[in-house]
């Protein structure tokens, strides 16, 4: 299960709502790190040595430093909570433009993971 919990920033450019890092998945992103780096040759020295926040962006490029505080100004006070059973993961390319769907993986069992 996932769980969507409060209002974050990455300051000063970047709005946020904040996912639970609950064990399955700090492991699945684990799994799929190695798996990159093991069978496609992507490696990220930087990406090894950050911290994995998970979170779902509200808003990023659109945001100028100044628009970045009025709207965390508003969203810092906000609270929001959404629980769910995530089914798939989806792979998104960036085509210069926007975030495209390129292929959905079915997650294998629905076990229940904390």
């Amino acid at each position: 299960a996932m769980m969507l919990d409060g209002f974050n920033a990455f300051e000063p450019r970047v709005l946020y709502v904040d996912v639970a890092r609950r064990d399955g998945l700090m492991a699945l992103h684990t799994q799929l790190r190695n798996a990159m780096e093991r069978d496609l040759g992507i490696v990220s020295k930087q990406d090894r040595n950050r911290d994995f926040i998970p979170h779902l962006t509200i808003a990023f490029h659109d945001l100028n430093p100044e628009m970045f505080y009025k709207a965390w100004s508003v969203f810092q006070s906000l609270e929001i909570h959404f629980d769910f059973v995530a089914h798939r993961l989806t792979l998104l390319i960036h085509d210069g433009e926007s975030w495209i769907v390129k292929e959905h993986y079915p997650f294998v069992a629905a076990q229940h993971v904390e």
